[in-house]
């Protein structure tokens, strides 16, 4: 049986020159500064031995100081090592040395410019200090790489969405430059279609500044995407994907139907004469709503009940939201009165808003919608606390204000076969479902959304199949005797909520 290590680790603060002015070829002198160094420490960065110049040793200072040449490394941050004979060690993750190229590469030029969707043609990019590179579009590998000169990069196009791509080029040694003003440009081979917009009926009338989102197909991106209603520009077109975009509707001078028209970067443009938004010169009052009844919802946050809203100016076509839910069935009785469904809404205070068509909009007070009736159900106990995994067996649940029709919930698992013990409100019973297992809470529901959530009653699944322990890593504790070190335990039919313990003493902070 091998020995604990009783020795003491050394400690890593500090070390200077962690930016190496030499660069990749190493050769700075690296002080590290920390606590119990040794003369027969040893050093490494990122896993390479750090010697004193022309030695085969470090040189020692003090116990808290010792120094070394930095051998040379590819591009990157290390971790600065200090290793005393007794194998005490100590990695310092927060010290670290890195290592960069003396020149990052540039990008000046790309040819062609101009591509298909499909790629596959040739990329010569030119640049300076080109070593051991990388080329990707837009963050796509640009595949077959070859390195002509330091000045010169040909690589095979990816394939891409149409629309303009920035170019980068990544050195070996992690220098990359990506070149933003350098770009190709896929360009679509289809044109444009436009399928549809939102909204059709302008808000805001003809001073415009509605956002509308134009759906269609083979929509390119880039600083040459356009959209245009009628004759006149939509600003801050944005694309979204081949099939999306969108934009602020433009301010117009008469009222009327406006035409979309898209326009890709590589020029392709279609019309959509069928696809049109609408503008309207309101100079009317927007309606006013001066109540709702009824205000407290009788089938709580289910919906279904009749609502009269109450005002002034509706008109013909009205549409009422609740929380910007629209409210069905709406019957436009009056200038002063309309009635619609209440739909289901959580439950909380919601704005009811009327619009006409002719896009007079006014928000009310505010409705309010109630979760239940009545003190929701309370759940105090669960029997047996301890089910198979395949379920199947009665579970009886005692609490109180438990109504005819509950419905119960093993976890997120309906608990089919409800039934209420001898006609009572403070118990019932049903079959317990299969579940993994685990730890769940049981809830009880009333017909009336009235539920209690009880996470302190809750039943145990328990697994089929007992755990075997295959394996445990690492076998040995850099920690010696005080442990304090992660274990990875492997096994078979470990279920959430299992123990360890190492030789009859608990395994603290188990993860799953």
């Amino acid at each position: 049986m091998d020995s604990p290590i009783t020795g003491t680790r050394p400690t890593v603060t500090a070390v200077t020159s962690v930016n190496q002015t030499k660069f990749l070829a190493g050769g700075d002198v690296l002080t590290i500064t920390g606590t119990l160094f040794a003369t027969t420490s040893t050093i490494s960065i990122g896993g390479t031995r750090c010697y004193a110049a022309g030695g085969t040793s470090i040189t020692f200072t003090s116990a808290t100081s010792i120094s070394c040449v930095a051998p040379a490394m590819r591009g990157g941050s290390y971790a600065v090592v200090v290793t005393n004979i007794d194998t005490g060690y100590s990695m310092a993750e927060n010290v670290t040395v890195t290592y960069q190229s003396a020149t990052p590469p540039t990008v000046t030029l790309v040819s062609p410019t101009t591509q298909l969707p499909a790629g596959g043609n040739p990329l010569t990019i030119t640049g300076t200090a080109f070593v051991g590179s990388t080329v990707t579009v837009e963050g796509m590998n640009c595949p077959t790489v070859e390195t002509i000169t330091a000045n010169f990069i040909t690589c095979i196009a990816p394939a891409m969405e149409g629309g303009m791509y920035a170019v980068e080029v990544t050195n070996a040694d992690t220098g990359f430059s990506e070149a933003m003003d350098v770009v190709v440009t896929y360009n679509s081979t289809t044109p444009p279609v436009v399928t549809a917009v939102a909204p059709i009926y302008q808000t805001k009338h003809l001073a415009g500044g509605d956002i509308l989102t134009i759906s269609g197909t083979s929509f390119v991106r880039g600083t040459g995407l356009y959209v245009m209603i009628g004759d006149s520009p939509c600003s801050t077109a944005t694309y979204v994907s081949a099939t999306t975009i969108i934009c602020v509707a433009p301010a117009m001078m008469a009222a009327g139907n406006y035409s979309v028209e898209v326009t890709n970067p590589d020029t392709r443009f279609r019309i959509a004469e069928n696809v049109i938004v609408q503008y309207t010169s309101f100079s009317g009052t927007s309606p006013t709503v001066s109540s709702v009844s009824p205000i407290i919802q009788p089938k709580h946050v289910l919906g279904g009940d009749k609502l009269t809203i109450t005002g002034t100016l509706f008109a013909a076509g009205a549409t009422v939201s609740v929380g910007g839910t629209t409210c069905p069935n709406v019957t436009v009785v009056s200038a002063t009165s309309i009635t619609c469904i209440a739909h289901a809404k959580p439950a909380g205070e919601y704005a009811v808003v009327v619009t006409n068509l002719d896009t007079g909009v006014f928000t009310s007070v505010k409705f309010l919608y109630v979760e239940y009736l009545g003190t929701r159900p309370v759940v105090t106990a669960a029997s047996p606390l301890t089910l198979a995994q395949g379920g199947g067996s009665n579970l009886t649940i005692t609490g109180t204000l438990f109504a005819a029709g509950a419905s119960v919930m093993v976890g997120e698992t309906a608990c089919p076969g409800v039934v209420f013990m001898n006609a009572t409100t403070t118990s019932c019973s049903c079959i317990a479902p299969a579940k993994l297992p685990g730890i769940y809470a049981v809830v009880v529901t009333n017909l009336d959304t009235g539920y209690s959530m009880e996470t302190t009653v809750v039943v145990r699944y328990l697994s089929d199949t007992p755990p075997i322990v295959t394996a445990v890593s690492p076998i040995t504790q850099a920690n010696n005797l005080s442990g304090g070190d992660n274990l990875t335990i492997t096994s078979s039919a470990f279920v959430n909520g299992s123990s360890i313990t190492i030789g009859g003493t608990a395994c603290i902070n188990v993860t799953f």
